[in-house]
């Protein structure tokens, strides 16, 4: 069991330094999208660490300071390996985000195309929640 902590520690301080390198590049909107959709699947700290995340992009020019870089990826670390002890399903999105750091390609993200014709009506959704509420038809005037 130490042999899986220790992976999964490390697995996450990967993912986090992959995110502060990536902050101020053109890497980098793909990364918060993938670090974003990671917090929207757990909404129980997802209010604070997307507000540190918000501070820690402001804080781009501190990146060329080492200890400033240190003290974000020593937070992201912690706070990536907390979330994946709450979810384990979501191991395989720190992975992702883990390969940018070695040199892999940007994290995935979604694609969605929809179309209606006619009288159609789309209802379309990517990582949330969508509710819908109908009423009755009025009739054209």
């Amino acid at each position: 069991m130490a042999a899986a902590n220790d992976e999964l520690t490390g697995l996450a301080a990967t993912a986090a330094t992959s995110m502060v390198s990536a902050m101020g590049t053109d890497l980098w909107p793909a990364v918060k999208h993938s670090v974003l959709r990671l917090l929207s699947r757990l909404p129980g700290r997802r209010a604070d660490l997307a507000a540190a995340l918000e501070q820690h992009e402001g804080a781009e020019t501190a990146l060329a300071d080492d200890a400033v870089r240190a003290r974000f990826v020593q937070f992201w670390a912690g706070a990536l390996e907390a979330l994946i002890r709450q979810e384990p399903a979501l191991l395989p999105e720190l992975a992702d985000l883990a390969a940018v750091a070695a040199g892999g390609a940007a994290p995935r993200s979604g694609y969605q195309r929809n179309t209606a014709h006619g009288s159609g009506t789309v209802y379309a959704n990517q990582y949330g929640s969508q509710f819908i509420n109908h009423s009755s038809p009025r009739e054209p005037q």
